[in-house]
């Protein structure tokens, strides 16, 4: 039976059979954050990424990185790597100060693309299981991955297969595709999830589309995972297991007096107090500057204090008044509520409907006055003198992803340099115009492993 394996000896003997869990989140899943965390309903916690190399090699980063808090458990460390003994030197530094250890293979951004780690490593299967097999040979404590998705249900079934064949003890499938981010973060497949869970043996744990206490009842009834995990749902509202959307200024406070007690990095403070104070700062754009700018834990504490206040008027007024609920889709702004993402916007629209419009839309537009030099031009052509002639502006033809920007002249691929600089890193290929060399650097790396490889084996074959 499923239960009697080794995963998941470990998810109920050592872990406790959660069902609730907090995501390893960079610069934000910290001790505070986790400690009160544990105490609205959270299970088990992660921490942030931490980068395998720097933390093995370097003492100071260490002392950082482990915060001590004997009741912080139980805990996983995830650590971000694509070399088998770098991670594996991580993992048994780590070990003492955890339950597990969690290998990153989803995180999407282009820093992730540039140090070949997280879901840039989805194309490399033998490479993520020979990182597995020797961290699970040199350290007593599991190995657990967090995943990200293909778009074939059934690739990404034989990607996790493969996981579990390697030693993977807990599976977390983050629903969505790796060029899902930003902007283009979309909808999370449960689907795919829930393929997962029925093909391995090991507890899945689900991310993606949680944003209240009923979608984690929703997506445990329709993919039958061992637990749900949320990130940005549980930044917005810390409560959000509890299945309340508090008061901000209630989590706000509860969370300042944590870091009181576990002093942690003022810029980590300041991206929860954006976070839970979201819809306040929509209604007192005053606040927005003095809380980004402030440099003391004190003075923070005091800004917190006064948005508190503006919230709080408001509040009883509406509260007499009988306007406050906690219903979803009629809360109100100083009660805490998930994040909905804008879509993507369209910058050169702006501009547009005055060259598309016509007379009519150009009178109505504000339009600024011309230059000084544009008059002077001006003024010598009408005298015929012709001294700054008008010399037409080429149309240059645009991205063809982004439809905004021009392409790149030299660009291989007629993408602006923002757009080539994602697809050349997630799809791993140059562009000598923009000089990007991700293909480049991949079969450096490719040679240097196959010499050090070589290496090995003469050594070997000489000893």
């Amino acid at each position: 039976m499923a239960e009697e394996n080794e995963g998941y000896k470990f998810y109920k003997e050592v872990l406790g059979s959660p069902k609730h869990v907090l995501a390893p989140m960079v610069d934000q899943s910290e001790l505070p954050f986790r400690k009160m965390s544990r105490e609205l309903g959270v299970h088990l916690c992660y921490t942030p990424m931490w980068h395998a190399g720097i933390f093995s090699r370097d003492p100071k980063y260490r002392k950082l990185v482990i915060e001590h808090c004997p009741d912080d458990r139980p805990l996983l460390f995830q650590f971000c790597a694509n070399d088998p003994e770098i991670f594996a030197d991580a993992c048994e530094l780590a070990e003492p100060h955890c339950d597990g250890v969690d290998l990153n293979l989803g995180c999407p951004q282009v820093i992730a693309a540039r140090g070949h780690y997280g879901a840039f490593l989805m194309e490399e299967w033998e490479r993520v299981e020979n990182i597995i097999r020797t961290a699970c040979a040199r350290i007593k404590k599991p190995i657990t991955c967090k995943i990200r998705v293909y778009e074939s249900i059934e690739k990404t079934v034989e990607y996790a297969k493969r996981l579990e064949r390697a030693g993977a003890k807990i599976i977390t499938v983050h629903g969505r595709r790796r060029e899902q981010r930003g902007p283009l973060t979309g909808i999370a497949s449960w689907d795919h999830i829930k393929a997962v869970k029925e093909a391995v043996s090991v507890p899945v744990f689900a991310n993606g589309n949680i944003q209240y206490l009923r979608d984690v009842e929703k997506c445990i009834e329709y993919t039958k995972v061992d637990a749900v995990m949320s990130a940005e749902g549980a930044l917005y509202n810390p409560a959000i297991f509890t299945g309340r959307q508090p008061p901000a200024w209630e989590m706000v406070d509860k969370y300042l007096a944590y870091c009181n007690q576990y002093p942690t990095n003022l810029s980590y403070v300041r991206g929860h107090l954006f976070r839970m104070w979201q819809k306040c700062l929509d209604n007192f754009p005053e606040m927005r500057h003095p809380l980004g700018k402030v440099k003391k834990f004190d003075d923070m504490c005091k800004i917190s204090d006064t948005i508190k206040e503006k919230a709080k008027a408001i509040a009883d007024k509406e509260i007499e008044d009988g306007k406050d609920s906690e219903e979803i889709g009629q809360l109100p702004f100083w009660r805490c509520q998930p994040y909905v993402r804008p879509p993507p916007k369209t910058t050169s629209g702006e501009k547009r409907p005055l060259e598309e419009g016509g007379e009519e839309v150009k009178a109505k537009a504000k339009i600024k006055p011309p230059s000084k030099r544009k008059a002077i031009r001006e003024k010598h052509q009408q005298h015929g003198k012709g001294l700054f002639p008008k010399v037409p502006k080429d149309k240059w033809p645009l991205c063809v992803t982004c439809k905004n920007n021009p392409w790149g002249k030299k660009c291989e691929h007629n993408l602006c340099k923002a757009c080539c600089k994602d697809m050349t890193a997630i799809k791993v290929l140059d562009c000598s115009g923009h000089k990007f060399k991700f293909l480049f650097n991949k079969l450096r790396r490719e040679k240097e492993d196959e010499e050090e490889a070589e290496k090995q084996k003469q050594k070997a074959e000489n000893a």
